[in-house]
């Protein structure tokens, strides 16, 4: 047999994916790959390095994707998914960022449509639609643990385990997964002492001043009708003590994810899925206001 010769053959690679070439949508997306390898705490965060994507801390387990120039302490026009289901928060009317969401070691990828186009997925969704997908346990089976600590007294763990189940033909018939995720840390205390903006009295004062996170310690002085103004022999324009933030608030930041699925092939294209998920913790969340959240979801 004599050896044959082949035609010139070219190889084109591309970082893009061709479901984000055919798709009407302006796309940024995160591979499973570009998860593992960002170059943050979490893939979360990671979204911040995409083109387009501003994103905010509103707590150290809260980011806050904004998109399309809308950018705020809350990603109130922002549409999140998972799998195709709105990850909204009830009571809430957006989402709590990935607080509520699905762990990192069960998700395959992150979508995010970020032009116009956004409003596909309907009219909560014009500054854009952060969609997340899950990994299939056919494709991506084993145990899988992860843990990090940091400073702030963090402690993380996460653990997945998949398992695939073939019939004697060696098709897929069942397969299940399970995950959990845990997180502690101290969140960021408010202890700014310097006198509000517009304040008569300022640091040095021997009365003591209105300190931005001190609450109660406005102007107490000896006023004899509301509104006049007198300051003390000695003393200058005096406050009342006032309490800290501390002294109410408790900064144990606590995050817990609990979800799992089953898989069945109900035929070799059709595939029936039944799914579970649970999630909550506490947080103190940062907007115009500081406000502690006690959230469980299921």
């Amino acid at each position: 047999m004599e050896p044959s010769s082949l035609a010139e053959v070219e190889i084109v690679a591309s970082a893009s994916q061709e479901r984000q070439k055919q798709s009407p949508l302006t796309l940024e997306s995160m591979s499973i790959n570009a998860i593992k390898e960002t170059p943050a705490a979490d893939f979360y965060e990671g979204l911040g390095h995409l083109k387009g994507i501003d994103l905010n801390s509103a707590s150290i387990g809260f980011k806050v994707v904004n998109m399309r120039g809308f950018n705020g302490p809350t990603p109130v026009r922002s549409l999140q998914v998972i799998d195709g289901v709105d990850n909204q928060s009830p009571g809430l009317n957006f989402s709590l960022g990935n607080f509520l969401g699905a762990s990192e070691l069960d998700i395959e990828s992150v979508d995010l449509v970020v032009g116009a186009s956004s409003a596909f997925y309907g009219p909560n969704a014009f500054n854009g639609v952060v969609s997340m997908k899950t990994k299939n346990p056919f494709i991506h089976e084993g145990l899988t643990i992860q843990a990090q600590v940091g400073e702030r007294t963090k402690g993380e763990i996460g653990l997945r385990y998949a398992k695939a189940f073939r019939n004697s033909a060696g098709q897929d018939k069942f397969a299940f997964k399970i995950n959990g995720y845990y997180l502690t840390v101290k969140d960021w205390e408010a202890d700014n002492l310097d006198p509000v903006d517009g304040s008569d009295a300022q640091a040095g004062n021997l009365g003591g001043i209105d300190g931005v996170n001190r609450y109660g310690d406005e102007f107490f002085g000896d006023a004899t009708s509301l509104g006049e103004q007198r300051s003390a022999p000695g003393l200058g324009l005096y406050h009342r003590t006032g309490y800290m933030e501390r002294d109410v608030i408790d900064y144990d930041t606590r995050n817990y994810k609990v979800s799992g699925a089953l898989h069945y092939m109900l035929t070799p294209k059709i595939e029936a899925i039944g799914a579970f998920n649970t999630a909550g913790g506490t947080l103190v969340m940062q907007t115009l206001n500081r406000i502690r959240l006690d959230i469980n979801r299921c």
